[in-house]
């Protein structure tokens, strides 16, 4: 069974078990990074004065949906279609996942402050490395597959969506920076003063 993996670096059972062993490790290292970098984001959010209106929220509602629904919500059929394969009413489904959409709403609007007040910035050079990285890991190293692939990948819409992941991934770090500078005693205000936040319907 191992020789038939065809894996690189894996030719016996020790070296299965290991692999395995290394990659439930960085599995489990990745989940328990994930949930304290959530409560250090409810943490802030916690200490934030937020006025949003209920559209954001219904957007990510929608969002929600169309990922649980492996996208069959893209049509009315498919999504009627959906919801009685779930015995479920969309407003039963829309109700359930409001909770969960208005905590995605208030930690990316918090966040968003976030970038603004620490002056968060993310570089051209910055997204063709994320790029790169991307396509290493989609084609295993291979350069032959990387260009077909980087043409669908490298696109100004693509982009965006590197530099919006890439700005939320640089805020959460500079707030695990901000807390644990709080745990070790020193100063945790942030590099320039708050603001007061914008109405509501921005």
């Amino acid at each position: 069974f191992v020789a038939s993996l065809d894996e690189e670096g894996v030719e016996t059972v020790a070296d299965l078990d290991a692999r395995l062993r290394k990659d439930l490790a960085a599995q489990a290292e990745r989940a328990v990074r994930e949930q304290y970098h959530n409560e250090i984001i409810d943490l802030l959010i916690a200490q934030a004065d937020l006025d949003y209106p209920d559209v954001l929220v219904n957007r990510e509602v929608d969002r929600i949906i169309d990922r649980e629904s492996n996208h069959a919500s893209h049509s009315r059929e498919g999504l009627e279609n959906w919801l009685k394969s779930i015995g479920r009413t969309e407003e039963e489904v829309r109700e359930a996942f409001r909770a969960e959409a208005d905590l995605v709403v208030r930690r990316a609007l918090a966040l968003g402050e976030l970038v603004e007040q620490e002056s968060i910035e993310v570089t051209e050079a910055q997204i063709d490395e994320e790029i790169d990285s991307l396509l290493a890991q989609m084609t295993g190293g291979n350069p032959a597959n990387q260009q077909a692939i980087r043409g669908l990948i490298d696109t100004p819409d693509g982009r965006n969506s590197i530099k919006s992941q890439l700005l939320t991934r640089f805020a959460v770090e500079r707030l695990e920076e901000i807390t644990s500078q709080a745990d070790g005693g020193e100063s945790a205000e942030p590099r320039r003063a708050s603001r007061r936040r914008r109405g509501g319907a921005e």
